[in-house]
């Protein structure tokens, strides 16, 4: 059991680098050099995979290698590959290369980590009994935040006391150590194709996830749940940076204070889930994530810059959006067939990043036109309304028929 869960916290851990290198670093360190904050909201683009990766989780379910494995055979091709990427990065300094060029070479290497956690929710909803899922969904969580902790944070500090090419190999190694877990267990990751090597499965397929009973209310659920959050999110390193404090010190805020906490409460994200249940903390944690964004917004209107007292509103924020984003996981995984794994879990995923990219969209045009405390405002708004939302709807008879749907026939077939 530890081994499988070994591959699950690894490979989510290393999505998280290149995500936590786009929406944290490269922001601070490209408004540090000049460029306006409006024009930072190129890095929403790097979430274009995470959306649409749907439109291939049939592709990474229905096809693979036997005799490697069927999720091994996609999941240590495209790590060598991310490795890669990062260490071709270490050429293009952040001085000379323009910021268009940066989005793109980071949409890339995102799009590699995308394809690896189709095949990756594949195992982990193939894997896990349903009284592990408040655990795995920890450690997916948890991994992910901690790679955004290196992506990001980490990459700020390597980058003020060392060089950008440093950080950019340190990630490449990481990314390899990171692949061991899978090469060291075959058996775990060599799972068959869905319905055995030997059966006729049936094709993993969007339409069959489509024709199930309210899934357009779970949909909604996937695609609001943190649009608030993430808009308010994006706009916390630029602020810090114009606020004056430096790299180095941004990277210590929202890596030890914000990021590293927020792994740890993702972890026990797990027990609060298990002990209220997936819905009851969805909807509570959504709802404190926005009041720690209201009390940003007031600072910021006010001009308060003192970390003493933005860090309590940020702390507030970013433990309970990490909270709420393992029960958010749970329904996925519970409302995911084994018959098409990949695919179901890919798709909530997929909505929840196309609502983050027009809320962070938003949010960056809202700063440049009206300021911090205006945008702040509006995404504080926003999480309230959905948590209203989600209460309303996770109550509904469609969410709960669908949760209980048995996984054998799950996909509506």
């Amino acid at each position: 059991m530890r081994g499988k869960y070994a591959v699950i916290g690894s490979l989510y851990l290393t999505q998280g680098l290149p995500f936590g290198l786009a929406m944290i670093a490269m922001p601070a360190i490209l408004r540090q050099a000049g460029h306006p904050v409006e024009s930072l909201g190129i890095f929403a683009l790097v979430m274009l995979p995470w959306a649409f990766k749907l439109l291939w989780g049939p592709l990474v379910d229905n096809h693979g290698l036997a005799r490697f494995g069927h999720r091994r055979s996609w999941i240590v091709p495209l790590q060598v590959a991310t490795a890669a990427g990062f260490a071709a990065l270490a050429h293009l300094p952040p001085g000379s290369t323009p910021i268009v060029g940066f989005a793109m070479a980071l949409v890339l290497i995102n799009l590699l980590c995308a394809t690896q956690d189709i095949a990756t929710d594949g195992y982990a909803v193939e894997q896990l009994a349903r009284e592990q899922h408040a655990f795995g969904n920890s450690l997916q969580i948890g991994g992910f935040c901690l790679g955004m902790l290196l992506g990001g944070s980490g990459v700020l500090i390597v980058v003020e006391h060392l060089s950008w090419a440093a950080a950019m190999m340190g990630l490449g190694i990481v990314t390899g150590l990171l692949t061991l877990p899978v090469l060291l267990r075959p058996a775990g990751v060599a799972t068959p194709p869905p319905g055995g090597e030997n059966a006729a499965p049936k094709r993993a397929s969007l339409r069959a996830l489509l024709r199930r009973p309210g899934i357009w209310v779970l949909l909604a659920v996937a695609g609001l749940f943190k649009a608030g959050s993430a808009g308010g999110e994006a706009l916390l390193h630029p602020y810090l940076v114009d606020a004056g404090y430096g790299l180095d010190v941004v990277g210590m805020i929202s890596g030890t204070a914000l990021i590293g906490l927020g792994t740890v409460f993702a972890f026990l994200g797990g027990a609060v889930t298990t002990r209220l249940g997936a819905e009851r903390t969805l909807v509570t944690f959504v709802a404190l994530s926005a009041l720690g964004m209201g009390v940003l917004a007031i600072l910021a209107a006010i001009g308060q810059t003192d970390l003493a007292q933005l860090l309590p509103a940020l702390l507030l924020e970013n433990i309970s959006i990490n909270i709420a984003y393992v029960a958010a996981f749970v329904l996925f995984m519970r409302w995911s067939s084994k018959e098409q794994a990949g695919t179901d879990f890919t798709a909530f995923q997929c909505v929840e990043a196309i609502g983050n990219i027009a809320a962070i969209g938003a949010a960056t045009h809202l700063a440049g036109l009206l300021g911090y405390g205006a945008a702040f405002a509006f995404t504080a708004l926003a999480g309230l309304a959905v948590a209203l939302f989600l209460r309303t709807v996770l109550t509904k008879p469609a969410a709960r028929r669908l949760d209980a749907i048995p996984e054998a026939s799950a996909t509506g077939e």
